[in-house]
């Protein structure tokens, strides 16, 4: 957080709250307990508020997966109607959805020796995620990152 800040970012979305993943038996990424709404976090534990400038503008937290995310790997796993829902469910006043480029190509194809869990998360065809976002088009106001920082100002809370 502290180089993001150096490098003149104004704001991070890689916090997910909930997510804790173990490499053997160390922990080498923890977010638990880290918060839902945006906040400048800590310098030395972005799970926590601190004084950064830098806006923590945090992933949503799957409620059916907790220390997952909602986003375009779940789509393809789970169809849209079951990802509208599942947004539907989460916490907090941002929805905050995670792609990644490497989940809009089909890997299975390319890397057939891939676990099944990562071929059925990636895939070319990006239909039912826009399925998905024109679900949610009538019930929440898409922005972008830089919008949703430019609204949150000093008060700590997007309009």
């Amino acid at each position: 957080m502290q180089a993001l800040e150096m490098l003149g970012y104004e704001a991070d979305s890689s916090v997910l709250p909930g997510r804790l993943k173990r490499h053997l038996l160390f922990r080498s990424l923890d977010h638990r307990g880290a918060p839902r709404e945006p906040y400048h976090p800590d310098a030395l534990d972005a799970r926590k508020p601190g004084s950064l400038r830098l806006w923590e503008v945090p992933v949503t937290e799957n409620p059916r997966s907790p220390g997952g995310p909602i986003g375009l790997g779940f789509v393809h796993a789970e169809g849209s109607e079951t990802a509208s829902k599942v947004a539907r469910e989460s916490a907090g006043t941002i929805l905050t959805i995670l792609c990644h480029t490497w989940e809009a190509i089909d890997l299975g194809r390319l890397h057939p020796s891939l676990p099944a869990w990562l071929t059925a998360t990636c895939r070319a065809n990006v239909q039912p995620f826009g399925a998905f976002l024109e679900s949610l088009r009538s019930e929440y106001e898409f922005r972008s990152l830089r919008e949703v920082v430019r609204d949150l100002g000093d008060r700590g809370v997007a309009r």
